[in-house]
């Protein structure tokens, strides 16, 4: 993980008219003087009011920054005269955690691979006990403040302990207002919980601002009210005030010396995976008003490493060059990182521009290592550009941060066999950390979600999950491929330490021992043909059957002989990877091979469909929310109506349940 490290220094001081003309000469050459076109100003009216706010964000979510949404809301219904409060209870329970105030769990439930513990009805069960006496204290503060209206920014990991605490609120004093907003009340099927008293979709700031106003005329509001962007609307981020962090102690966080900012909003690919890049339309900042934020926070604040919280930093090349420069120019010895796309366009003296101004990472969206998946997914790059990109990181220091998608609807074991070639090709290429993801998800404001027949998939959820038309992956396959791409992940050597965010307890269902531990061979990209057993039990379980063999082939090629034993455990699955993930499968997969590429197998394998396996899903719902809106009009859909059932529901939905043993041998060549 990046390690910024709390620096002593002298903040330098921009009173210098001298210094900011020198930074501003800097970014003449790439940045635009004015703001884009088609932008609305959020029209802020400083004036005396009464209207108490309070802000809340509960756990489960990042604790190594103040959250910058709330900093950003806040300074906002502030510099329009209300009374703002703002709470980070997720850091003040996570400080308990670290504190050993917590002293029953085992496990720390702020690790990505942990959230599921915090949703319902597993938090109830898991850590509700825990976060009890924190909440209770904070509901005696708010007894005391008594504010007209408390916003809560909900996630899909803290649902459950703010659904708690809204319930809570509302039953002691119900004349207090409740808004909420934030990714998860985004959904195409959001349907208001009866304690919210209003809903903002889209950019929060336009939208607090009325309903603060609204409260303080006294107006009478009909509730639940959700309160939705303009489709079009663009917030002119220039003209927002600096996000105000008086409200945070800086040591709470894991990283104290730091703040978030924002390059731009929203996304200018159009991936088809992501839902994301539906929730704003794009727009980015100019250079000049993000280095006039930093430098006050890097003089007001006393800190020197910035998390860019945007989508990706390098949507807009020449704005993020401009940054650059200025950095550059102005002398403040900043760390930052961010997330990005792989770009062709990002050369090695761009590069060194990024690290020179103290770009310590990327967070790359990398997705495969399949050029036909990526094509599929809209990525709008080679793999030879990402490759290009990996070694230009190295040449000039930037780390490269890389997240993966493994089961994308139209990946096949070969696709999925180039990814980790990808990955063991440029693993001492910088690339610092490695998120292997719990594998792909076809979200409903997604363009795959939007148009699934165009990706394959039918038309019905099978164990709550996608289904491809020929029945050759679903959730058991996609478990199989998140499954052993982290085993891969596990035996990945390289020249520098990398982060693999892997399951912590995925080590007890697997042994793998290698002939030669130190042997390392270098690969290029293969194609072979993993449909090796052939049950002849139809295409669910005999795919199933050959899963496990690019992860068997790819340990070979890079480390040589092996034998080892992967197995499926449907409980021990269950606790590692949660109900969304896991699924009744129990299997034993053993295997030995030689250098020379003689393999012996013995394979046993076991699923068991439960009775409520089948779900019909129905695309043609009306469609409410601006991210629906827009992943409709770029999935290109003819048709809304549903399509006609899949021929193996003519006599009900069928029973996939398999039992089947094999064994055999077989012989590879490199």
């Amino acid at each position: 993980m990046i390690e910024f490290g709390k620096l002593e220094y002298q903040p330098i001081k921009f009173d210098s008219e001298d210094r900011h003309q020198l930074m501003m000469a800097a970014i003449e050459k790439y940045a635009k003087p004015v703001s884009q076109g088609n932008l609305t100003p959020v029209e802020i009216v400083k004036s005396t009011r009464n209207t108490k706010l309070l802000l809340v964000i509960l756990p489960q979510w990042a604790h190594s920054f103040p959250p910058y949404n709330l900093a950003r809301l806040g300074s906002t219904a502030q510099a329009a005269g209300y009374q703002t409060t703002i709470w980070d209870l997720n850091v003040k329970a996570r400080r308990q955690y670290t504190q050993g105030l917590w002293p029953s769990l085992d496990y720390d439930p702020w690790h990505p691979a942990r959230d599921w513990h915090w949703q319902a009805p597993q938090y109830f069960d898991d850590l509700h006990v825990e976060m009890l006496p924190l909440m209770e204290d904070y509901l005696e503060r708010i007894a005391e403040m008594q504010p007209d209206l408390i916003g809560f920014t909900l996630y899909y990991s803290n649902l459950a302990p703010s659904h708690w605490m809204i319930q809570q609120i509302k039953a002691r004093w119900p004349r207090i207002k409740i808004v909420v907003g934030g990714s998860a009340t985004h959904g195409q099927f959001l349907i208001p919980e009866p304690e919210w008293d209003f809903v903002i979709n889209g950019e929060g700031e336009h939208q607090l601002l009325k309903l603060l106003d609204g409260i303080e005329r006294g107006e009478e509001f009909a509730t639940p009210m959700i309160m939705r962007q303009a489709e079009n609307e663009r917030i002119d981020l220039d003209q927002l005030p600096v996000p105000d962090y008086s409200f945070f102690d800086f040591a709470d966080y894991s990283i104290p010396n730091g703040v978030c900012s924002e390059l731009s909003r929203g996304c200018t690919a159009k991936c088809t995976f992501c839902e994301e890049t539906h929730f704003y339309r794009y727009r980015q900042r100019r250079a000049g008003s993000i280095l006039n934020e930093i430098s006050y926070l890097y003089n007001t604040y006393n800190v020197n490493c910035v998390y860019f919280i945007d989508s990706l930093v390098n949507g807009n090349l020449n704005e993020l060059r401009a940054f650059c420069k200025g950095i550059i120019a102005s002398g403040m010895k900043l760390h930052w990182t961010g997330y990005a796309r792989c770009d062709g366009r990002m050369d090695l003296e761009f590069y060194q521009d990024l690290a020179d101004s103290g770009c310590v990472a990327l967070n790359y969206g990398c997705e495969s290592g399949s050029q036909p998946v990526l094509d599929d997914i809209d990525k709008r790059v080679s793999v030879t550009e990402m490759e290009e990109n990996f070694r230009s990181s190295k040449i000039t220091g930037v780390q490269a941060y890389t997240n993966w998608i493994v089961a994308f609807p139209t990946e096949t074991r070969s696709d999925y066999a180039n990814t980790m070639t990808m990955i063991w090709r440029n693993r001492n290429n910088n690339i610092t950390a490695i998120s292997p993801g719990q594998g792909f998800s076809a979200s409903m404001d997604s363009i795959v979600g939007q148009n699934m027949a165009r990706f394959g998939l039918m038309q019905a959820y099978y164990l709550d999950q996608w289904m491809r038309a020929d029945l050759t992956m679903g959730k058991l396959h996609r478990l199989m491929r998140a499954k052993t791409f982290n085993i891969f992940l596990d035996h990945l050597m390289s020249e520098q330490y990398i982060y693999t965010s892997t399951r912590p307890k995925l080590k007890e269902l697997y042994e793998i021992t290698f002939f030669d531990p130190t042997m390392q061979l270098e690969i290029e990209y293969d194609t072979f043909d993993y449909d090796i057993i052939k049950p002849d039990l139809g295409p669910f379980a005999d795919n199933a059957f050959n899963e496990i063999w690019p992860l068997l082939r790819m340990l070979w090629r890079t480390r040589g002989g092996f034998y080892g034993e992967i197995r499926f455990d449907t409980e021990l699955d269950l606790a590692e990877w949660g109900s969304h993930n896991a699924v009744p499968f129990d299997a034993v997969f053993k295997f030995t091979i030689d250098w020379e590429g003689h393999w012996l197998v013995d394979f046993d394998l076991k699923f068991t469909q439960p009775n409520d396996a089948w779900i019909m899903s129905v695309n043609n719902r009306d469609v409410i929310t601006n991210a629906t809106r827009r992943a409709r009009a770029l999935s290109k859909i003819e048709s809304t109506a549903p399509l006609p059932l899949h021929p193996m529901f003519e006599h009900g939905p069928p029973d996939l349940s398999f039992s089947h043993a094999w064994q055999g041998q077989g012989h590879w060549v490199r």
